[in-house]
């Protein structure tokens, strides 16, 4: 069977435009965000204005949250859980409960708010930097290095909170349902 140069161009030209068209479509050209709606640990030094403190974050299920400081010294363990919009603390033996409003306006009450919003949000912004790949959902600007799914610092310009994540290491998968087995049968 023999194919002519016209045919073979145009089958070539076809499969191109398909390519092209299906890369954009599909993502290659603009960057997807990496899927962080899970169980998660980290470490972060946050910094808000002149002063810093790091914690160790877990999102423990879809908006609840354990925060312990470790440093500075002076509060170090000192413990905050948030769920279901309430928060209460813990440090030395001593507890409080209802620091709702009070934590939600803490560096770490922000920080918590801003991550919880951003890995829930499938139509952040995302791009390509230096470095690798920001996301932005409202306030929140999350860095990822090159070819990571983990994110290295975050950034809440408007509350003027920034943080450089370590330690960063998924727990578990947030199933829709709330279950966190799968029994198979």
């Amino acid at each position: 069977m023999k194919f002519s140069k016209a045919l073979i161009l145009a089958a070539f030209s076809a499969a191109a435009a398909l390519t092209f068209s299906a890369c954009s479509a599909g993502g290659l050209l603009s960057p997807k965000a990496p899927e962080l709606n899970k169980k998660f640990e980290m470490t972060a030094e946050v910094t808000c204005g002149n002063s810093s403190f790091t914690a160790n974050f877990s999102r423990l299920n879809v908006g609840s949250w354990e925060v312990t400081v470790t440093d500075p010294y002076e509060v170090q363990g000192l413990s905050f859980a948030y769920s279901g919009g309430t928060a209460s603390a813990s440090f030395d033996g001593i507890a409080a409960e209802q620091l709702t409003a009070d934590f939600a306006s803490s560096p770490a009450g922000k920080v918590i708010s801003a991550v919880e919003n951003a890995v829930q949000d499938k139509t952040a912004s995302v791009s390509f930097s230096d470095d690798g790949l920001i996301v932005q959902s409202g306030e929140c600007i999350m860095a990822f290095s090159e070819g990571s799914s983990v994110p290295s610092a975050l950034d809440l310009p408007q509350s003027r909170i920034s943080a450089k994540i370590t330690d960063f290491k998924v727990t578990g998968e947030i199933f829709p349902d709330g279950v966190d087995v799968i029994v198979n049968e």
